[in-house]
Formats: C-alpha cells, sequence, structure tokens
C-alpha cells in the first residue's frame, strides 16, 4: 500500500485493513436490506419538505449510479449520497428542526456545535451505528444520511486553482485533527497494520493543529469553500470524497433537475448525470467483479423499526 495514499485518504487505509480486522464486522445481507430501507425512508422525508419549498435535492455519487444501472440502490451498497444547492441548503437548516426535528438530527459545519464532518448529516434518532473511527460523543452514533453541497465555482482558473488547494489542505488538516481527537488504543491497533509511521504522522499533525478542534475546522472548511458568485460558469461538489476538483461541472450539466426512478418513486438526478458520472466513474454502467465493490464495516448498528 502506497505511503502517500495511506497518508492522504484514513477510508483508502481502513477499507485495505477491515477484511481482516477482529474489530469490525461486515454488514449482513438482511442487515444491508433493512438498512437501504431506512436510509430511503429518510430520503423521502426530506425530499417532502425539499419538494414543498422547492429546494431540488438530487442523489449522487453511487446513488445516482444505483438509479440509473439499478432503478434503486446499488445492491451491494449500505449507503445514500444526497445533495442541495448551497442557496437552498441555507434555507432548508432554518426549517429543519420544525419540520423534521422529531425524528432526525441535523449535524453540520456552521449549525451545529459538534459538527463531525465538512458537510451536513441527517442523523437518525432511532437509531445506532458505531464506526470504529467515530466521534467521542455518543449522540452523534445514528444512522447518517450525507447532503453534499452544491457550491460555485470560481470562474478565474488561478484563483480557483489556488482555493481549491488551500480547501483540500483545509479538509487534509481537519482529518488529522478529527483523528487525535477520536483515537483509542483499537484505532491505533487498527490503522497501524500497515506500520506505525503514517498514523504517528497524522497523530503530530493533528497535535500541531489542535488549537482549533475537528469541529471549528469543518465550519472553516464550510465558508473558505463557498463562492458567491451565482454567474459562475461551473460548480459542483467540492467536499465529497473527490475533494475540491473532482466534481466540478458546467451548471447546465446540474440545472435544470433530471428525473429518474429509484424504488419506484421519483428522484431528482443532475442534468447531464451521464457526464456527471463518466467525469466520477469512468464507465460506470458496467457492473465491477466481486473482489473490486467496496465494503463497508462497522462495530454495530441497530436499525429503527418503522
Amino acid at each position: 500500500m502506497s505511503f502517500w495514499r495511506q497518508l492522504k485518504s484514513i477510508k483508502f487505509t481502513m477499507n485495505e485493513n477491515a477484511a481482516n480486522s477482529d474489530l469490525l464486522k461486515e454488514i449482513t445481507p438482511q442487515e444491508r436490506e433493512d438498512l437501504q430501507a431506512c436510509m430511503f425512508k429518510v430520503y423521502l422525508d426530506i425530499k417532502s419538505v425539499c419538494d414543498e419549498y422547492n429546494y431540488p435535492l438530487f442523489l449522487v455519487e453511487g446513488s445516482a449510479i444505483g438509479v440509473v444501472r439499478h432503478k434503486g440502490f446499488i445492491p451491494w451498497d449500505d449507503d445514500i449520497d444526497l445533495a442541495m444547492m448551497r442557496s437552498d441548503y441555507e434555507k432548508f437548516k432554518t426549517i429543519f428542526e420544525e419540520r423534521l426535528g422529531e425524528q432526525y438530527i441535523l449535524n453540520s459545519p456552521n449549525y451545529s456545535d459538534n459538527a463531525r464532518d465538512r458537510y451536513p448529516i441527517v442523523l437518525v434518532k432511532d437509531s445506532y451505528y458505531k464506526r470504529l473511527i467515530d466521534p467521542r460523543d455518543i449522540s452523534l452514533h445514528k444512522i447518517p444520511i450525507d447532503i453534499f453541497i452544491v457550491d460555485n465555482v470560481p470562474n478565474n482558473r488561478i484563483v480557483r486553482k489556488i482555493k481549491g488547494l488551500y480547501c483540500n489542505f483545509l479538509e487534509f488538516i481537519a482529518g488529522q485533527v478529527y483523528l487525535r481527537e477520536n483515537t483509542n488504543e483499537d484505532v491505533k491497533k487498527y490503522l497501524c497494520k500497515n506500520g506505525t509511521l503514517v498514523y504517528n504522522i497524522r497523530m503530530i499533525i493533528g497535535f500541531l493543529f489542535s488549537f482549533h478542534s475537528a469541529a471549528k475546522w469543518f465550519d472553516i472548511i464550510d465558508k473558505a469553500i463557498q463562492c458567491k458568485d451565482e454567474n459562475s460558469n461551473d460548480c459542483g461538489i467540492l467536499t465529497a470524497r473527490g475533494h475540491y476538483f473532482k466534481e466540478i461541472l458546467p451548471r447546465g450539466a446540474v440545472f435544470p433537475p433530471s428525473e429518474g426512478i429509484c424504488n419506484n418513486e421519483k428522484v431528482h438526478l443532475f442534468h447531464d448525470v451521464d457526464l456527471y458520472l463518466r467525469t466520477l466513474y469512468g464507465n460506470y454502467m458496467e457492473i465491477p467483479p466481486v473482489e473490486k465493490r467496496e465494503r463497508h464495516f462497522f462495530c454495530d448498528l441497530k436499525i429503527p423499526k418503522w
């Protein structure tokens, strides 16, 4: 495993080590079916509110592949990826508690005091979902639904490059501070399977930048990534797995939304969903062999019976 790849991505290291770990377990087919049903119910609840206020709620990333290729979830997937335009999200979060707060928690930068990531997450109250590297605050150990923000991107290529590199640097720093805040002996044992060097470097960086909490760094990222130019030619999801540069698209490829079918329900996709998915995944219609399919592992899971 590449040293630099280990250093850049905790998720990569986790996926590499998970299959041989006695700390984690892989989701069973029945748990996956129940989790997919739970997450789709949450999606429909959020979409109902968004539709009422005319805030397009997009299915993106693997969830968009599921719609296009399977008209539902990718069969082996167990999460759902949503996206909203920044201007819509800013209004959405002001009505969240009143409209959805009975069943769900919105955990988000510049909204929550204890933001657990650089993008908004909706947590299912009557659930329990524990991953290896999770916040010490057990109130956040809930089934998560990610909502990525579609932000404007500067037209000037030099400004875009500088802004993107700066935001990616902030994300890297925040990741190390978050790891340092939430590490324990199990986490150390797990991440050191390939040696202690990368882990120790992460701890040092986390210490050097611990003058802010991880939640504060997530707030800083959220503000740094925004661009007020509503007439910019391009926009994109700048905080997902591809970080700043991977999911930038012409504005016309995002709006107006197109429609797809997921589990017999109409859903919103990016306008040119083919361009989006080819940019992100290449030949996304080709079903990968079993050994190359993304697998998810967890420590404990409780799915509500609705």
